[in-house]
């Protein structure tokens, strides 16, 4: 990420429109947190990097950092959707990534990219993911309305 923005950023929230700066970021975010799983598999940076870097598929999202003293704490990015079985526009949550060593901006993160996204696309459905199990994130997402609509099973091995 070019430091001119982020030096000129000192808090808050950030879009990421330039697919350079979601890499640098997740390369950044990454770094600081080490080893990460999601389903139970080794989370590829390059794999993740890689498909953002297409500009179509870098169209149909939305990607916001955090910024404290600008120091990168927290980082999202949702996916524009649409599901023909309801006939519903989705805003998914695809990746949201924070250093553990800070506290509280992950949720502001969360929450103030919601407004933002809210004023410039209009979405039906919001749909996010607690891959980890992560007992704080269910909290969170019950004390802000979200209902667990099914459990999500998955297998790594092919059958």
């Amino acid at each position: 990420m070019s430091e001119t923005p982020k030096a000129g950023l000192k808090n808050g929230l950030y879009k990421i429109e330039v697919i350079e700066d979601l890499v640098s970021i997740t390369e950044e975010m990454y770094a600081k947190i080490g080893k990460h799983t999601h389903f139970g598999c080794e989370v590829n940076l390059y794999s993740i990097t890689s498909y953002f870097s297409n500009p179509q598929r870098f169209k149909d999202c939305f990607c916001f950092g955090y910024f404290v003293n600008g120091e990168l704490v927290s980082y999202i990015v949702w996916l524009k959707t649409y599901d023909a079985r309801v006939n519903k526009k989705i805003i998914q949550e695809y990746m949201w990534v924070s250093d553990p060593k800070t506290k509280g901006y992950g949720i502001k993160l969360f929450k103030k990219s919601l407004e933002c996204i809210k004023n410039i696309y209009k979405f039906e459905i919001i749909l996010v993911g607690n891959s980890e199990k992560n007992p704080k994130i269910e909290k969170f997402y019950k004390k802000n309305g979200f209902k667990l609509e099914a459990d999500m099973f998955y297998s790594s091995d092919i059958m």
